[in-house]
């Protein structure tokens, strides 16, 4: 009976483990997650001018990653902006924040223009312009549980 009540503690406590283990890991790639499936992969969504299916697209990838709601609030900004400037790259918006001398924005050379827009997102020189044509829908959310 002893030795069951081990087992039962010691299995428990790796389940803990692992699960946070999982969430170290998730943590640690959640940047490049959002490098490479969001800011990347969205590039072509963006380019067609729509902020709503930008916003989706962002959305359903971080529910698929179980990114918790609060989390998805404070990476919500950063996806606005880069949605903003990714626009005024494209269309050739005369913007203070665009480097003429960065290679064309696409996917071989979008950590070029990311590398460019992190430090000014996190100094907050680039702040979302009330662009009609690509700013048509402010964040929304479902929580299932």
């Amino acid at each position: 009976e002893n030795s069951d009540a081990v087992k039962s503690v010691e299995k428990q406590h790796l389940n803990e483990h692992n699960s946070d283990a999982r969430l170290m890991l998730k943590m640690k790639f959640l940047p490049y997650m959002v490098r490479t499936f969001i800011c990347r992969n969205g590039l072509a969504t963006i380019q067609q001018g729509d902020q709503e299916q930008f916003s989706t697209f962002c959305l359903r990838l971080m529910n698929m990653w179980g990114i918790s709601q609060q989390t998805q609030s404070k990476w919500w900004p950063f996806f606005k902006a880069w949605g903003q400037y990714v626009h005024d790259v494209y269309k050739k918006t005369p913007r203070d924040y665009i480097d003429p001398s960065l290679p064309p924005l696409n996917s071989a050379f979008y950590l070029d223009h990311l590398a460019h827009f992190t430090p000014l997102f996190e100094k907050g020189e680039i702040t979302i312009q009330n662009n009609p044509e690509f700013c048509k829908s402010e964040y929304r959310a479902m929580v299932v549980v």
